[in-house]
């Protein structure tokens, strides 16, 4: 999804360049995380909410760096916290080892300070018109509105799988 906003980066190609290699294996630090759950990545779904986020994020990319730029903040903003909230959440849970792997994802994003990537991204953006800013701000709301979604599923999704455990 990060390469789909090469071809329109413009004066912040070597930026987003470094932040896709900097991006390079986090899914298995993620995969590592699901194996300390018991799990195995290609058993868990992908839900719905979470294909459509993609898809949003990719267009945003081949079409408006701006909003695609905005999207990237939302993944990548910190809570500023010393633990991220999975990772407590996790350990809490028994679930070290998974915990582990979280909390080295957020160490790696603050080492990289990916929280302020998509400003570096926009740097040095010239003035856009008001249609295109008006695009940008739509697309960043509609994923913001699926990451809400993307909640709403995970919790449905849970919860359907405590009750067929029960059955």
């Amino acid at each position: 999804v990060l390469k789909s906003a090469m071809p329109i980066s413009q004066t912040a190609e070597n930026e987003l360049l470094k932040f896709i290699q900097a991006e390079a294996g986090h899914d298995k630090l993620l995969s590592r995380a699901l194996h300390g759950l018991g799990t195995e990545p290609a058993s868990v779904p992908v839900i719905h909410s979470i294909r459509a986020l993609m898809e949003i994020f990719r267009c945003a990319g081949e079409r408006n760096f701006l909003g695609f730029s905005m999207i990237v903040d939302i993944f990548e903003r910190s809570a500023y916290r010393d633990e991220d909230p999975l990772a407590t959440l996790l350990k809490s849970g028994g679930f070290e080892a998974a915990s582990r792997q979280i909390d080295v994802h957020r160490e790696i994003n603050d080492a990289g300070g990916h929280e302020n990537v998509a400003l570096g991204f926009l740097h040095a953006m010239k003035p856009v018109s008001d249609d295109y800013a008006l695009e940008a701000t739509r697309l960043a709301e509609l994923a913001t509105l699926v990451v809400h979604q993307v909640s709403v599923e995970t919790l449905l999704h849970i919860d359907l799988a405590d009750h067929s455990m029960l059955n």
